[in-house]
C-alpha cells in the first residue's frame, strides 16, 4: 500500500492546520488500508497517472447485497483539476461492469463537499442532523 500512503501523505501535508492535525487527517485512510491488509475484505480501486497513484477508493459491499456498495474512503490528488469527479466516474464504470447498481458516497461535512457531491447527480439524499452532548461529567 506504499503508493496509496504516499498520496495520503501528500494530501494531508497540504491540509495540516490549527484545526486539523496530521493524525486526524490520515487516521481514516490508514485504518481502511490496515483492515484491507489484515482481512482483505474491501475492494480498492486505484487510478494512476504516469505511474503514480493519483486517486483511490476503498469500497465494501452493503451486507447481503451484491448490487450495492458503500465508499469507505476516497482520495484524489487535488492538484489535478477535475480528478475527483473523473475518479468517481471511473469507479462507477467499473462497478457497473460487475453488476453494482448503487454506490453510497456518504455525507458531506462542509458546504463545498456537499456541492461537489450534488454534482454527481445523486438518486437519493438522506438529511441527517448532528446532536452535540456535553462530555463534562455532571455532579
Amino acid at each position: 500500500h506504499a503508493p496509496l500512503l504516499n498520496l495520503i501523505d501528500r494530501w494531508a501535508s497540504q491540509r495540516v492546520s490549527s484545526h486539523y492535525s496530521y493524525s486526524n487527517l490520515v487516521g481514516l485512510y490508514h485504518a481502511a488500508l490496515e483492515q484491507q491488509a489484515l482481512y482483505g475484505q474491501y475492494v480498492i480501486f486505484v487510478l494512476t497517472y504516469r505511474s503514480e497513484v493519483v486517486a483511490f477508493n476503498v469500497l465494501d459491499y452493503v451486507q447481503g447485497r451484491q448490487d450495492k456498495m458503500v465508499s469507505l474512503a476516497f482520495l484524489a490528488d487535488s492538484s489535478i483539476k477535475g480528478l475527483s469527479a473523473y475518479a468517481r466516474f471511473a469507479v462507477c464504470v467499473q462497478l457497473d461492469a460487475i453488476g453494482v447498481v448503487t454506490l453510497d458516497i456518504g455525507g458531506a461535512e462542509t458546504e463545498g463537499l456537499y456541492r461537489f457531491k450534488r454534482l454527481l447527480a445523486p438518486v437519493q439524499e438522506v438529511k441527517l442532523k448532528s446532536v452535540l452532548i456535553e462530555v463534562k461529567p455532571h455532579r
